[in-house]
């Protein structure tokens, strides 16, 4: 189960079993045991998960970001884990990086902390070429529009 702004058109792929739009998202938190970030980060998906969005999740629930660090709004984060709101995190991006040691996130129990490293695997890098392969083409035809993967460079200034 999953959701996304928009599909992936040029890769010709949809890998859901069941998609919602981004309008149901506390829906999908209400029913999901895992919810794992994977967004790009822009103007909409700035801090994605705030307290609402914790809120909604299940007590048990455990949310996983491998994409970026601003998708979470971390002091609220801090404030569901530590209040057994949500079961867990793991995370493998922060807001700041490397997170500072003064960070609460560090001592929690319930918080595991990677190093930024879960893009680093030969799949990964076989799909950057893969999108690569599919954008360059749009690319110099002008057909921004299409690319996969765009970052909104206003978003993340």
């Amino acid at each position: 189960m999953g959701t996304r702004r928009t599909p992936i058109l040029a890769l010709n792929v949809e890998p859901l079993d069941r998609w919602l739009p981004p309008d149901r998202l506390p829906e999908l938190l209400a029913n999901a045991d895992i919810v794992v970030l994977l967004a790009s980060y822009n103007s909409s998906t700035r801090e994605i998960i705030g307290a609402p969005e914790l809120e909604a999740m299940r007590e048990t629930a455990i949310l996983v970001n491998l994409a970026r660090g601003g998708l979470v709004d971390e002091e609220a984060l801090i404030r569901a884990l530590a209040a057994d709101q949500i079961g867990g995190a793991v995370l493998d991006v922060t807001a700041t990086e490397p997170l500072p040691a003064e960070s609460p996130l560090w001592a929690m129990p319930n918080v595991l902390v990677t190093p930024h490293i879960s893009a680093s695997t030969p799949a990964s890098y076989r799909r950057a070429v893969d999108i690569l392969c599919v954008n360059l083409p749009l690319f110099l035809a002008g057909a921004l529009d299409r690319m996969a993967n765009r970052v909104d460079r206003e978003a993340v200034r």
